[in-house]
């Protein structure tokens, strides 16, 4: 599994994919949108000015730049049904910790992992960088002027990374994970909330 993070706004999407299984998570340059990659497949979320809308789309210009990418290359991964109902993004954050101590995964290594199958409550959000120069630029500003929207049982596909190590670099200063999804529409952004049944959706780890 290969691994790196970009926080340089001078580099393009088409520069930093470069392998050919990557997966990852990201902001546009000047924090004007979500990027989500799901096996080389690119995914942006762009907000629409003055609006309380996004764009998607999953064919981005070569040019596109971006302000963080964190991307890992995995070409196979392990599925683990997940074995009880998850009401929150805490609940889940807990659920992955302790299913990657079962398998042996140092909590020391970054975590690259999946989750798919049919959602009770998504909430997802695009940040909005036009609306934030007026504001702060902690967690709580970023979600009072992102555009957020809601699904109901819906089939989700989410990637997310946990570290120990990257509070306030690549994940919040209070969550050990950074995750973000991709609805049934090809809708994207990044997780706020999320729960699901016991047997509803797996869990995908590297192999």
């Amino acid at each position: 599994m290969m691994q790196q993070g970009i926080t340089d706004a001078g580099i393009t999407l088409q520069d930093a994919m470069s392998g050919s299984h990557m997966w990852g998570l990201g902001a546009v340059q000047d924090l004007n949108g979500e990027i989500t990659v799901m096996d080389s497949i690119v995914f942006l979320a762009h907000p629409i000015s003055g609006q309380e809308a996004a764009v998607y789309q999953s064919s981005p210009s070569a040019d596109t730049r971006v302000a963080l990418l964190v991307l890992a290359e995995v070409e196979a991964w392990t599925s683990y049904p997940i074995d009880r109902d998850i009401n929150s993004q805490a609940h889940l954050e807990a659920w992955v910790a302790a299913k990657a101590e079962q398998i042996g995964w140092s909590a020391q290594r970054v975590l690259p992992f999946r989750v798919i199958g049919k959602t009770s409550h998504l909430q997802l959000h695009v940040i909005d960088g036009e609306r934030l120069e007026d504001a702060g630029n902690s967690h709580q500003d970023h979600l009072a002027t992102a555009i957020e929207r809601v699904w109901k049982n819906t089939e989700t596909e989410l990637f997310g990374f946990r570290s120990l190590h990257h509070k306030t670099v690549f994940t919040h200063h209070d969550t050990t994970i950074h995750v973000h999804g991709v609805t049934a529409d090809n809708s994207s952004g990044h997780l706020d909330e999320v729960s699901f049944k016991a047997g509803a959706c797996q869990l995908l780890l590297p192999q």
